[in-house]
């Protein structure tokens, strides 16, 4: 089980959109979470635990501003967390 999210991004260069998937795959963690209602921690969660196959919108996105598929500025539109991006620009 998981819950997956989808944003359409503008493509870079040319017409048409490019989907961007957030991942969450539904661990013990996630559901003690949900049931605790502790919703806001889910982030911190998915955070730590990429090797379980955790994917952030925003760790989608900077991946294909990287592949150069979509624009930094247009990222930044979708992105959750502003901060990342300006972190991720300054260590550039």
């Amino acid at each position: 089980q998981a819950v997956v999210c989808q944003v359409l991004v503008r493509k870079k260069d040319g017409p048409g959109r490019v989907a961007i998937f957030e991942t969450m795959p539904v661990t013990t963690p996630i559901r003690h979470l949900i049931r605790d209602d502790q919703i806001v921690q889910i982030y911190t969660v998915m955070q730590t635990n990429r090797a379980q196959g955790m994917i952030l919108l925003n760790d989608a996105l900077m991946e294909c501003v990287r592949k150069q598929i979509i624009s930094r500025e247009e990222a930044e539109t979708y992105c959750v967390d502003t901060a990342f991006f300006q972190n991720h620009h300054k260590n550039r």
